[in-house]
């Protein structure tokens, strides 16, 4: 892309920060296919709710079209990421599609030290609190606690006690009406997938479920 040209790899890196934690919220779009068109509906559908902060999985046919797409339209609104990236090929084509943040599934140092490389900011997934060490000895400024769900606001509160410092983002398995709980309990974002994103068509239902979680959000501050 060509504005992304213009930005300086750090800055990339340092904006996606910002507006994570500034919004509290990250929509996850994982869908079976998604087209330009559909991208840049759900793209405005979120940012005209509140949505700040939007990662298209690469299980997602077209994704990283999508995230070009979806970073014309947005400009400076919202940031866009690429996820389940498991490979530093991945790394760099998400790159160069556009993407501010890349989210993985895992612990990859590979792909977190070129996420850094590339100026990104790096949202590996992890569970244990020896796989979130190991994310942020590698480079990552985020952690994205991954599956939430089964342990749920206990389980992050409990690894917050020893780890108070690092900026937990909880997803897998949290829908709009537990949003408040995650964050309340320290999380400095939470990622909404399938419980915010359900499909390319009903752009309605998304933007209530945007507007709700974004109160949510707003009211656990």
């Amino acid at each position: 892309m060509e504005e992304c040209m213009t930005v300086r790899p750090a800055e990339r890196a340092d904006q996606a920060e910002r507006a994570i934690r500034a919004g509290r919220i990250v929509a996850i779009v994982r869908l079976p296919r998604l087209s330009e068109v559909a991208a840049t509906a759900i793209t405005e559908t979120l940012v005209s709710s509140g949505v700040t902060a939007m990662e298209f999985t690469l299980t997602t046919e077209n994704a990283l079209r999508a995230v070009t797409a979806a970073r014309a339209v947005v400009g400076e609104r919202a940031v866009i990421g690429a996820g389940t990236v498991l490979s530093v090929r991945e790394v760099e084509e998400a790159a160069d599609a556009g993407a501010q943040f890349i989210v993985s599934p895992d612990v990859n140092v590979d792909v977190i030290e070129a996420t850094v490389r590339r100026g990104m900011l790096s949202l590996p997934g992890a569970f244990t609190a020896t796989e979130v060490r190991r994310a942020v000895e590698a480079g990552a400024a985020m952690v994205k606690l991954f599956p939430a769900g089964p342990g749920g606001v206990e389980y992050l509160k409990a690894l917050r006690g020893p780890l108070p410092e690092v900026a937990f983002v909880p997803t897998g398995g949290i829908d709009v009406t537990s949003v408040a709980d995650f964050l309340g309990a320290g999380a400095v974002a939470v990622a909404l997938g399938s419980g915010l994103v359900s499909s390319a068509e009903d752009l309605s239902g998304l933007a209530d479920r945007a507007r709700r979680a974004v109160e949510s959000a707003g009211g656990a501050r």
